[in-house]
């Protein structure tokens, strides 16, 4: 049986004798799809078997060509790559039987001597078929033949030249069909081939290198922040710009940490898919647009939960079983849960050495000051109690001592919050409103209510002048004007 594997060479995406797949760019795998259907539904009619099956899809970069269709040019473009959108899929005949023969293969006359051979079955010899006579067994007649198939006898293996006139005869129409349709997909095969990747996105989908476009993300991230839009702003952004060396470096080592990470959630596998290119990239992707803010979140919470670990290593046993202790640490409410008897809580208390002390019960850790005010354990910043040592045990790595029968001697309480008094905040919009007041030079004022007038001054009436005194002023202005241009008054 003949097989194949593609390889980009010279340009081209070109197959080799391998396995039975093939690799193509994913445009020209979808329009394959959709011509092979066409003659896969004929070949169920006639009960052929055959695996069609889509693999893998990957990214690669292919150098690309401009084509002249009509004078059959091709203009290399050896400096420009692209990044292909590609799919790996396997194609297979199942061996056609009909009667007691099975098809083996089927010989095409090209020129002269020369011979095409569709080997079908693995027991065909395809070099017993270059340069053979093209025949019929079944008539004997001489005459130019341009095709025949090769049957082979399943039970003695015998191999025989039938033309396709003869074939109804000798086994049945099926055999021709299936031949006919045999040719069909290997002429979708050719074309696949020999058609070279174009210039400007004809047979492939162009794919966005997920490193670049993280990269451009970070840098967006650092200066605007993470929003919903950045998916699509960075694609823009990498159009006119290119993404600084440090980014870069960032993004590579984002990737790397997800490629690495065992995924715990669906985000995260996603991201992982798409950040390491086991599916390609081709528009605007969220996965990849966050995975920067979840990468940080993520190391957080290792570090986090290694300095967790660290403290728990600090945690030592204390004293014996049965002695009385008085302890003295940072107290916390675990976990509580409601049962038949009324509430259980889990108290830890942790001291300065870090050593942890647990205290499982059914009353409450809690103290009061001297006004009577009630001060649970969370309000506590500190808390000092008279204990009886239990057991020792070990939680998640953690050395705990196991108290019981506390009573809290000593207490302080977490202090609150300054917060600020209604009177400072009536004086604080005081003194903004004096500042706003300067700056706009606008009068201050004080609003009053319930008026009531017990006493009164009368505005005093304007002074005008009269009209003797208007004149003289009149005269006395002519006199200076008269001086000023030294004209004699007459």
């Amino acid at each position: 049986m003949v097989y194949y594997i593609c390889k980009v060479r010279d340009n081209l995406i070109e197959s080799e004798v391998f396995d039975m797949k093939y690799v193509t760019t994913k445009v020209r795998f979808e329009e394959m799809e959709k011509a092979l259907a066409r003659v896969f539904k004929k070949m169920d009619k006639i009960g052929a078997t055959y695996t069609f099956e889509k693999l893998n899809e990957f990214v690669r970069n292919v150098p690309v060509y401009n084509v002249d269709h009509y004078e059959k040019i091709k203009y290399a473009r050896p400096a420009e790559f692209v990044r292909v959108e590609c799919v790996e899929f396997e194609l297979d005949f199942d061996t056609y039987i009909v009667g007691d023969y099975r098809v083996g293969a089927v010989v095409e006359r090209v020129d002269g001597n020369e011979n095409l051979v569709y080997a079908l079955d693995e027991a065909v010899d395809f070099n017993d078929y270059v340069h053979a006579e093209l025949r019929c067994d079944h008539c004997n007649r001489k005459h130019t033949r341009n095709k025949t198939i090769v049957l082979i006898d399943n039970n003695t293996g015998n191999q025989v030249m039938v033309g396709k006139g003869c074939l109804n005869e000798f086994v049945g129409i099926g055999v021709e069909n299936f031949a006919k349709y045999i040719e069909d997909v290997q002429e979708y095969i050719n074309e696949l081939e020999d058609s070279p990747v174009l210039y400007g996105g004809w047979t492939y989908h162009p794919c966005i290198e997920p490193k670049t476009y993280l990269a451009a993300c970070i840098e967006i991230i650092a200066d605007r922040g993470y929003y919903k839009e950045l998916k699509y702003d960075a694609i823009d952004w990498m159009k006119k710009n290119t993404p600084a060396e440090k980014n870069l470096a960032e993004a590579e080592t984002v990737i790397k940490y997800f490629k690495n990470l065992d995924p715990t959630d669906d985000f995260d596998n996603n991201a992982k898919i798409y950040l390491t290119e086991k599916k390609a990239t081709t528009k605007a992707n969220g996965y990849i647009a966050y995975a920067y803010i979840r990468y940080c979140k993520l190391v957080e919470r290792e570090i986090e939960i290694a300095k967790r670990a660290e403290d728990r290593k600090k945690s030592q046993h204390v004293g014996n079983v049965g002695d009385k202790i008085t302890v003295t640490g940072k107290p916390s409410v675990v976990t509580s849960w409601q049962t038949q008897w009324g509430y259980t809580t889990i108290y830890k208390i942790v001291d300065t050495n870090g050593n942890v002390y647990i205290w499982k019960t059914s009353n409450d850790l809690e103290a009061y000051e001297e006004d009577g005010t009630w001060v649970p354990a969370n309000d506590m910043e500190e808390v000092t109690v008279k204990a009886t040592i239990k057991e020792h045990n070990e939680y998640n790595g953690e050395k705990q001592t196991v108290i019981t029968r506390c009573k809290v001697i000593g207490f302080k309480k977490v202090e609150p919050e300054k917060t600020e008094t209604a009177e400072n905040n009536v004086e604080d919009v005081t003194d903004c409103f004096d500042s706003i007041a300067e700056l706009m030079n606008v009068e201050k004022q004080t609003v009053i209510t319930r008026c009531k007038v017990i006493g009164f001054k009368k505005v005093e009436p304007e002074k005008t002048e009269t009209a003797e005194n208007n004149v003289e002023d009149v005269t006395d202005c002519f006199d200076s004007i008269a001086e000023l241009m030294n004209v004699w008054d007459a």
